[in-house]
C-alpha cells in the first residue's frame, strides 16, 4: 500500500456521520421477521419444532448479515493531508484510495444534503464506490483519477465516472474547505481552488440515478461549466 505520509503532516481525520435511526432499523430487521413468523405460528397453531427453529435461524441469519452491511457502511473515512487526500474504508478487504491535491479537479468539489437520495430504489443499496452509511445527510464530493489506477510521483488526470468521491459527513463543508486549501498548496491559483466555494450546500435533484448524475463528475460525460458563475 502507499505510504500515505509521503501527502506530508495529517491536518484531519473524518469518519462519516452514521444515522443512528438507519442503523437501527437494519438491525431490526431480522428480529421483526423472526417475531411475524412467531406470530404467523401462533396463528397457525404450529406445533412442530421446525417452525420454530427456522424462524429463529432466519431471524439471526439476517441480523448477522444487516450486522455486517452495517459496519461495512459506516467504516468509512477521509484523512486529510499536507498533499493529498486518503479515502476508503477500515474494513478488510476494502480498497483504499491516495489521491493527490494535484489530481482533484477544482470545479468538481461540492457539498450537498440529502445525499441518500442517490440511493436506488425500490432496494435502497449502498455502492463500494460510496462512502456513507445509509440515512446520510451531508457530503462533500469531488473528482479525482480513475480509482483503477495506481498512485505515482506525477498527478494523473482527471477521471470523471470512474474517479469521482462521495464522502458523506456532517462536517462536510469543513472537509471541502481544506481540499481548496490543499489545492492552493498544490499550486492552484486561489480563484481556481475555491471557484465552488460560493455554491454553499446543495440540494441534489431527483432520487436514484438522477440524483446521481447532478454530482459534478458522477457521470463519464461531465465537462466543468465555462462560466464560473455556472454550477454544472
Amino acid at each position: 500500500m502507499y505510504d500515505a505520509t509521503q501527502f506530508g503532516p495529517l491536518i484531519q481525520r473524518y469518519r462519516t456521520t452514521v444515522s443512528v435511526w438507519h442503523v437501527l432499523w437494519q438491525l431490526s430487521i431480522g428480529p421483526i421477521i423472526a417475531v411475524a413468523a412467531g406470530v404467523t405460528g401462533l396463528v397457525r397453531e404450529e406445533t412442530g419444532s421446525w417452525w420454530w427453529v427456522t424462524a429463529a435461524a432466519a431471524g439471526i441469519a439476517l441480523f448477522i448479515c444487516a450486522g455486517i452491511v452495517v459496519l461495512w457502511s459506516t467504516s468509512a473515512f477521509l484523512d486529510v493531508y499536507a498533499y493529498g487526500i486518503v479515502v476508503g474504508r477500515r474494513f478488510p478487504g476494502s480498497p483504499v484510495r491516495h489521491v493527490w491535491f494535484s489530481e482533484v479537479h477544482p470545479a468538481s468539489i461540492r457539498v450537498f444534503d440529502d445525499i441518500d437520495s442517490v440511493r436506488s430504489l425500490p432496494y435502497r443499496s449502498l455502492s463500494s464506490r460510496w462512502h456513507f452509511s445509509g440515512g446520510a445527510d451531508l457530503a462533500v464530493t469531488f473528482v479525482g483519477p480513475d480509482r483503477g489506477t495506481t498512485i505515482g510521483t506525477y498527478a494523473r488526470p482527471f477521471a470523471p465516472g470512474e474517479g469521482y468521491v462521495i464522502f458523506g459527513s456532517q462536517r462536510a463543508e469543513e472537509i471541502a474547505h481544506l481540499i481548496r486549501a490543499g489545492l492552493e498548496r498544490s499550486g492552484y491559483p486561489p480563484e481556481v481552488a475555491y471557484q465552488t466555494a460560493s455554491f454553499g450546500v446543495q440540494r441534489l435533484r431527483g432520487v436514484g440515478g438522477m440524483a446521481l448524475g447532478s454530482i459534478p463528475g458522477a457521470r463519464a460525460g461531465w465537462q466543468p461549466a465555462t462560466n464560473s458563475s455556472a454550477q454544472g
